[in-house]
């Protein structure tokens, strides 16, 4: 899956909230992410944000008490340049990114391999205060179908949030 945001905001607009000037020391304090950055809301505690540094670990503030994703990705641009994301958690992550309408891309193969087991992982999932949260999605078109060794299927969807 690709995600990219498509929420543009101002970083003035991103700060004007209470405690902001404790948001802003924050942001001074950590070191620009070199490769997977942590995210966290600014509720996070000083402690846990210490032993993320000790440990080398990048974080970005995104959300006052929730995480916000399409902040999230806007600091990712802003920041860093990344203007393009690849999505491999899992079904409760990627139900979250779709809920927010910020994938534009479904990358999907489906592999011949069944079990019959219940509760098998998803690939778009949500938590059960989510349940009935729908995405924004507008359509969603089949860019490409390949078949793969094995009998697998690769499926590549574009899809249309609004």
């Amino acid at each position: 899956m690709t995600a990219r945001s498509t929420c543009e905001r101002s970083e003035a607009e991103a700060r004007a909230h209470p405690g902001a000037s404790r948001h802003d020391q924050r942001c001074r304090e950590r070191a620009l992410p070199r490769s997977r950055p942590a995210f966290r809301t600014e509720q996070v505690s000083d402690a846990h944000l210490a032993g993320l540094r000790r440990d080398g670990v990048s974080y970005i503030f995104a959300g006052k008490q929730e995480l916000d994703l399409a902040l999230a990705l806007e600091t990712l641009n802003r920041e860093l340049g990344i203007e393009q994301l690849l999505l491999e958690g899992g079904g409760k992550s990627n139900g979250s990114f779709l809920r927010a309408g910020l994938i534009d891309e479904i990358s999907l193969a489906v592999c011949p391999a069944v079990d019959g087991a219940r509760g098998g992982p998803y690939a778009f999932d949500s938590r059960e205060d989510e349940s009935d949260a729908r995405a924004p999605l507008r359509s969603m078109t089949l860019e490409s179908c390949e078949i793969l060794e094995g009998g697998a299927v690769w499926l590549r969807y574009r899809l249309q949030n609004g």
